[in-house]
């Protein structure tokens, strides 16, 4: 009987001790994608070039992305189009870029002084 016993605690003990360990397992794994979303959500001086609301691009010049890219002037699609309507050329903005598929995208920005 006391054998009985020993196995069951000892089964409950590692089937605890595994549930925890794929808890860990998952919780990094959300840590990683956390930080995949942190280092991408880095916000990026730059200045309005064009407004092209026709194509919903905005075209800026953008000081280095560390990690991503070097500074340089490029049209972005915007993640909502109507923001074109509050942006203006000569503009000096903030904005955050996300990758998507092959191409990034303006996820958020704001003008500042």
């Amino acid at each position: 009987m006391t054998h009985i016993i020993t196995s069951s605690l000892f089964f409950v003990l590692l089937t605890g001790m595994n549930a925890g360990a794929a808890e860990h397992q998952h919780m990094s794994h959300e840590a990683m994608q956390t930080a995949d979303v942190v280092k991408t959500m880095q916000w990026t001086d730059g200045e309005v070039k064009k407004v092209d609301h026709k194509k919903g691009k905005v075209t800026l010049h953008h000081a280095e992305i560390v990690g991503v890219m070097p500074a340089m002037t490029m049209a972005y699609r915007l993640k909502d189009a109507a923001v074109l309507k509050s942006l203006h050329t000569g503009d000096k903005v903030n904005f955050v870029l996300e990758k998507q598929d092959d191409a990034y995208l303006v996820t958020h920005i704001r003008r500042v002084k």
